[in-house]
């Protein structure tokens, strides 16, 4: 599923390519005195402009692309999303109330205007999320910078405005292209494969796994953690166990393998996010297996938890500790006879649950409360997660 819709692609790119065309396009048709250094886009949609409806439905399009990406742009925090909205609706407003060639702006037109540029500055960083694997123009240090061209932008614009400079066209369409731009930006870093580009500092590499060694990802988590209960504890030594025994204990046609999944939890409603599972006919907690050449259990369960999910946001909950070993029998299926799973647990948490999608039909998602999770599933092992998890939401 992609992380944006096509018609979020198609308004996205429909805004800047209708601001630059519709205002290109008008210029053409206004007197040879019309200077675009100095007069600005809204004098092409003045009130006494020659042909004054090219920029005047050019502007309404912005606005309509902007509300368009608005809706689409689900990987963005919600607050960024009703700020592009909201600045698509102030868009369509500045059209509808026109200058009067001649004779400056109305207080209408200055209004809305005013309120689209200064809004639209906030909407990178109101748009922003924290994360493991989050979309390379919604990652913070990204959208700040973003917020502070356009604020600098801004701040020429008005500079030229308020002491009557010869620029003013010029810096106006200079804030207005880079707004304009922006969330086009964004949306294809959510659709293409710049979506997960490295930020430093904040990667959680898989470090490869080298022949006759002990796999030193799990070792080394497995050494911090202090296994609870019997049933743990052999299940732990099992796995201690494998890991000793193959270079690689995350090949799926082992008898008995890693997995790595993660229980994903809502804080602030203390809700667990739980997806269907076809194979196990079960309500289960989202992960699964390692790709070749993976070995972190916590970068392996980080991938299965963003593709089963899409949720950009999640982070380790309250720590990236192990939060459950078990060991659970798989009936077979898929070509792939019975076996086991030695599968490590994580907590995640993410702040953005309406943002989940799930990764296809035969996999829905659900958001529970404990209560009702506990409920829901058919899995011994599970219950015992959710009470973990309890005891954290409720601590």
């Amino acid at each position: 599923m992609e992380r944006v819709p096509w018609w979020g692609v198609i308004s996205s790119a429909g805004s800047p390519v209708l601001l630059v065309t519709g205002s290109t396009v008008a210029a053409g048709l206004q007197p040879r005195s019309f200077n675009p250094v100095t007069d600005t886009i809204s004098s092409l949609a003045a009130v006494g402009a020659v042909d004054r409806w090219v920029m005047t439905w050019a502007l309404v399009g912005v606005g309509v692309g902007y509300v368009v990406t608005g809706l689409a742009l689900r990987p963005a925090a919600l607050a960024g999303r009703l700020i592009l909205m909201a600045v698509g609706v102030a868009t369509i407003l500045v059209a509808l109330n026109p200058e009067h060639a001649g004779h400056g702006g109305s207080r209408p037109h200055t209004f809305w205007a005013a309120t689209g540029f200064i809004v639209m500055a906030a909407w990178p960083v109101a748009g922003r999320v924290r994360g493991l694997r989050v979309p390379y123009g919604l990652r913070p240090a990204v959208a700040i910078s973003a917020t502070a061209v356009m604020l600098g932008l801004l701040a020429w614009f008005g500079a030229e405005l308020i002491w009557a400079g010869h620029q003013v066209g010029l810096a106006e369409r200079a804030l207005a292209g880079i707004q304009a731009l922006w969330p086009l930006t964004v949306v294809l870093t959510c659709t293409g494969s710049g979506r997960f580009l490295a930020w430093p500092g904040d990667q959680l590499p898989s470090r490869p796994v080298e022949p006759h060694s002990v796999n030193p990802a799990v070792a080394a988590l497995l050494d911090r953690y202090r296994p609870d209960g019997g049933t743990e504890i052999a299940d732990v030594r099992r796995l201690r166990a494998l890991i000793e025994a193959t270079p690689d204990p995350w090949r799926r046609e082992l008898p008995l393998h890693v997995t790595a999944s993660v229980l994903i939890a809502h804080p602030p409603t203390a809700r667990v996010l739980l997806r269907w599972h076809q194979r196990q006919q079960a309500w289960l907690q989202v992960g699964g297996h390692g790709d070749p050449g993976e070995s972190d259990p916590l970068a392996i369960a980080t991938r299965e938890a963003y593709e089963e999910t899409r949720l950009a946001d999640l982070e380790p909950w309250p720590d990236a500790q192990i939060r459950h070993v078990v060991i659970v029998g798989v009936p077979a299926g898929k070509g792939e006879p019975a076996h086991e799973h030695a599968d490590v647990r994580f907590f995640m948490a993410t702040q953005t649950p309406d943002a989940a999608r799930a990764e296809n039909a035969e996999a829905p998602l659900r958001w529970l409360s404990l209560a009702a999770a506990r409920e829901a599933t058919s899995e011994p092992n599970l219950i015992q997660t959710l009470a973990r998890m309890e005891r954290l939401l409720t601590h």
